[in-house]
């Protein structure tokens, strides 16, 4: 599980990474902020990354965002792993993917467990 969801990631960084998908999230980026912070807020930003301390903030954020995100991935793959195991899950998702139209085998499979239980 954890290889193809590396495999996965490597591929979406490659998609993300390219100017058009930058130019988009650097917009979403401008609308946020100027939803969220007032004018006057937005230039305390300026000025405090301005700062010495600003600066250092700066270089340290991709050291910061690596060294917490591998943990909260960590955390959310697990919880995500623990959910698809719920066979209440898998039976309910079989159950809107076959909805006896599916030729799958898995659906196939589901057809014939549950006319035996009746």
């Amino acid at each position: 599980m954890e290889a193809v969801l590396k495999k996965y990631t490597t591929q979406l960084i490659a998609e993300i990474n390219t100017p058009q998908v930058r130019a988009q999230l650097h917009k979403a980026a401008l609308e946020g902020i100027k939803t969220v912070y007032t004018q006057e807020e937005v230039n305390a930003l300026i000025d405090f990354y301005g700062t010495a301390v600003g600066q250092s903030i700066l270089a340290k954020t991709p050291r910061y965002l690596e060294a917490t995100m591998t943990p909260i991935l960590s955390i959310i793959t697990e919880k995500y792993e623990k959910s698809s195991q719920n066979a209440n899950l898998a039976r309910e998702i079989r159950q809107i993917m076959c909805n006896g139209k599916n030729p799958d085998q898995a659906c196939t499979q589901q057809t014939k467990k549950t006319a035996r239980k009746k």
